[in-house]
């Protein structure tokens, strides 16, 4: 089975939908507002005769942080992930070491992902944040930090109607505008088509 676009929205979203479990080797599905939770891979035991795993709640994560459930996007955001480099959270990250939210820690990534959690629990206001991102890392950081965010929204799922009736549809299009067929998305959807040669008709790449 192959997406059309990032994986990840798409599988919580299903997730969601089943009312089952995501398991992944992906730390973003922590962040993630999963109802029936999150199981690692290296957490899943099928070797022993009864199946075993570890399923891992966002509330959970988010009481240990000592922030709101709904600022966990944020939380991974200003740590660093696919979307917000830790070259781009340099500033960042330097001025918030200096600021009041500072503690006193050995470990520098401990020390990092507690001065973040700490500013959040003391400013649970997003757009705050967000401010405070702009102050402390400018306009381009902020940009980042925001697409992040909407990466870890849940939408209805686009996957659902094709395991229901086996309904395609897509926002794809070729790279001069025009729109693909069916029948090609139904084989690249199937994996019998291969993501160079798509990204070669959508891109140019």
């Amino acid at each position: 089975m192959f997406l059309f676009s990032e994986a990840d929205s798409e599988v919580a979203s299903l997730a969601n939908a089943w009312n089952c479990p995501v398991l992944s080797n992906d730390s973003d599905f922590f962040i993630f507002d999963i109802k029936a939770g999150f199981i690692p891979i290296s957490s899943f035991d099928w070797k022993s005769s009864r199946l075993a795993a570890k399923i891992y709640h966002r509330r959970k994560l988010a009481s240990h942080l000592r922030i709101q459930p709904e600022l966990l996007p944020m939380f991974a955001s200003l740590v660093g992930n696919d979307y917000v480099s830790i070259e781009a959270l340099e500033p960042f990250n330097h001025a918030l070491s200096r600021s009041q939210y500072s503690m006193d820690r050995s470990n520098r990534k401990e020390a990092r992902f507690a001065r973040i959690a700490n500013m959040l629990s003391t400013e649970p206001d997003k757009l705050d944040v967000l401010q405070l991102v702009w102050s402390y890392g400018g306009a381009q950081l902020r940009q980042a930090v925001e697409h992040s965010l909407q990466e870890y929204s849940i939408t209805e799922s686009k996957l659902l109607r094709y395991f229901q009736s086996g309904a395609i549809s897509s926002s794809l299009r070729t790279q001069n505008g025009y729109q693909i067929d069916e029948w090609l998305l139904r084989k690249f959807r199937e994996g019998q088509f291969s993501t160079n040669c798509m990204s070669g008709l959508t891109s140019g790449k």
